[in-house]
C-alpha cells in the first residue's frame, strides 16, 4: 500500500497509473477526484489517533506554521500575514529537498526577523508543543478552494 500526499498531477499521476498489485490511497475526496485513471483503494483522511493528541493551552503568545517548506503549503504568506497582524510566528516545516531550500532561500528567509522565527524540522513531541502553544495555526494553503476534506 502507498498513500499519495500529493497531486496526481503530470508528473505523478503516470507513476501511480503503472503500479500493479498496489493499493493507492488517497488523503481526501477532492484528491481522489483527480486521480484519473488511477486505481484508488480508497480515501483515508490521515492517520492520526485523534485521542492520542493531548489538548493544548494556547497560551505561547505565538502563531504557528507547520508543513513543508513549498508554496503549495504556504509559509511566504504565513509569515506575510503574521508580520500584518503584528504577532509574533513560530514555523516549523520540512527542509530537505533542494527546490524546498530554494524556496526558503528566495521568499521565505528574508521575511524572518524577531517576530517571524524559523524553528526547522520537529519531531512529533515538539510539533505537538508548537501547536498546543499557538493560539492561532496558520494553514494558508495555495491550492483550489474546495474542502479537500
Amino acid at each position: 500500500m502507498t498513500t499519495a500526499h500529493g497531486p496526481f498531477d503530470a508528473t505523478l499521476g503516470p507513476v501511480y497509473r503503472a503500479m500493479r498489485g498496489v493499493a493507492v490511497v488517497a488523503i481526501s475526496h477532492h484528491q481522489a477526484a483527480t486521480a484519473d485513471g488511477v486505481p484508488l483503494a480508497g480515501v483515508i483522511h490521515h492517520g492520526l489517533d485523534v485521542e492520542s493528541v493531548p489538548v493544548g493551552r494556547g497560551n505561547g503568545g505565538y502563531a504557528s506554521f507547520l508543513g513543508r517548506m513549498s508554496p503549495e503549503k504556504g509559509p511566504r504568506e504565513a509569515a506575510l500575514v503574521a508580520r500584518a497582524a503584528g504577532v509574533p510566528l513560530r514555523m516549523a516545516a520540512k527542509l530537505r529537498e533542494p527546490g524546498e531550500r530554494e524556496y526558503f532561500d528566495a521568499q521565505v528567509k528574508p521575511l524572518l526577523c524577531a517576530d517571524v522565527e524559523f524553528l526547522g524540522e520537529l519531531g512529533c513531541t515538539e510539533k505537538l508543543e508548537l501547536v498546543g502553544g499557538s493560539f492561532a495555526l496558520l494553514n494558508p494553503v495555495q491550492w483550489a478552494s474546495r474542502s479537500v476534506w
